[in-house]
């Protein structure tokens, strides 16, 4: 079971995913608009507004084997999780979208550089430096 918080069109969080990446066909609480994301098929929406309702969903997609027949679905969400809704994914699709725009424009660009401080607020550099100085 994958149940969120809340019920709000395009927020699903980690407890759908995991339960995609750890294989599983989950029984789904949330997102209203959930099969924008992934494919209907591939998890089971419950609604517990309605306690009766959501019992007898559960024990028909059990009587079923939902999971069985869903298998190729479920790890596509899985795929999707990973390959395409994971933050790196997202920061890579935002800058290859930026380097687009980027040569298709006429704006001008600034390069900007981030170094990393050495300063003893920084708890890597201080893990750093006390490996080092071993």
């Amino acid at each position: 079971m994958a149940l969120e918080n809340s019920a709000v069109d395009d927020y699903w969080t980690e407890k759908l995913a995991d339960a995609f990446l750890a294989g599983c066909h989950p029984l789904y609480y949330g997102c209203p608009n959930i099969n924008r994301y992934f494919a209907p098929a591939s998890l089971t929406p419950i609604d517990l507004n309605y306690p009766e309702r959501a019992i007898s969903v559960i024990e028909e997609c059990l009587a079923k084997n939902r999971f069985e027949s869903s298998k190729d679905l479920i790890w596509e969400s899985r795929t999707r999780v990973l390959d395409r809704y994971n933050l790196f994914a997202l920061i890579a699709e935002y800058i290859a979208a930026d380097r687009k725009n980027a040569a298709e424009s006429s704006r001008s660009y600034v390069k900007v550089t981030i170094r990393k401080e050495a300063s003893a607020s920084n708890l890597f550099y201080q893990f750093k430096k006390n490996i080092l100085s071993r």
